[in-house]
């Protein structure tokens, strides 16, 4: 959960308050962090909708996914690529850093394909394209608008 969204959002919404923020009770082991009975909530909800194994699944395949996999290189796999790309970053995302995402582009420009770059401020982190969507909206209907002239 903690990789979905950014530090910073943690922060703002829970800082370090406590769930019972009597003075007294504040050093007690059993007076645990907002933040980590929000967590447990979310993992909870998680577990109650989505088996583990296919997350483990998911997220290996993303662990292993290669384009370059079979080809003689990256270059040589992309040199294929005939489609206008658009990467998109998120500011606060630590699974799709948008240097990555920006990376991305840049290689494939130097490849002579059309690729360009656009980023969504946010601190929602990699869920931001769930929450962020009148950013989102914007990038894609520039996308859909270039597809259809």
């Amino acid at each position: 959960m903690i990789t979905y969204r950014a530090g910073e959002l943690f922060e703002a919404r829970f800082g370090r308050t406590r769930a019972d923020a009597c003075p007294e009770r504040e050093l007690e082991a059993g007076n645990r962090f907002q933040v980590e009975r929000y967590l447990d909530h979310q993992g909870r909800k998680l577990v109650s909708r989505f088996d583990a194994r296919s997350y483990v699944a998911l997220s290996r395949a993303m662990d292993l996914h290669d384009v370059a996999r079979g080809r003689e290189s990256l270059a040589a796999a992309l040199a294929h690529s005939d489609t206008n790309v658009v990467s998109v970053g998120i500011s606060s995302d630590v699974l799709f850093a948008p240097a990555e995402m920006e990376s991305a582009a840049r290689h494939l420009r130097t490849l002579g394909k059309a690729a360009t770059y656009a980023e969504v401020h946010s601190l929602y982190g990699h869920d931001a394209f769930l929450v962020e969507y009148g950013q989102v909206g914007t990038i894609v209907k520039g996308v859909l608008n270039e597809v259809i002239r």
